[in-house]
């Protein structure tokens, strides 16, 4: 059952984070709003992310990529979010850095390299 909840949690994050903006509206009313449903959907992400700290479950390499989406988001505190969550995962995989890498395909890992060079850097 624990499974199946993190399963659904993680299908609503990506759902939420494929509709969510990386630019904002012109109204403060809006830009708040919008702020806060994309933060929402980032931190989300994150959370899956962060939920397997030392392995690369099936569904990471899509998470990732959904997350590395952001990378460049209006918004600072969803910029923040993405930075450090990329520099966890990161930090906890760099001693299976290949074998992490080629849980990936070119494009997915092409596509979350954005994120990557925005992390501090523990892989020489």
């Amino acid at each position: 059952a624990a499974d199946g909840s993190a399963a659904r949690a993680r299908d609503a994050a990506l759902k939420r984070a494929s509709t969510a903006s990386l630019f904002f509206k012109s109204s403060v009313k809006d830009v708040s709003a919008s702020a806060v449903d994309t933060h929402g959907a980032v931190l989300g992400l994150a959370s899956c992310v962060l939920s397997a700290p030392y392995d690369v479950p099936e569904w990471m390499p899509a998470t990732l990529e959904a997350l590395s989406r952001f990378a460049s988001c209006a918004s600072a505190p969803v910029r923040e979010t993405v930075r450090r969550t990329f520099g966890e995962f990161k930090k906890t995989h760099q001693d299976t850095w290949l074998e992490t890498k080629a849980a990936f395909t070119s494009e997915q890992w092409e596509n979350v390299s954005a994120g990557m060079e925005l992390a501090p850097s523990y892989i020489s």
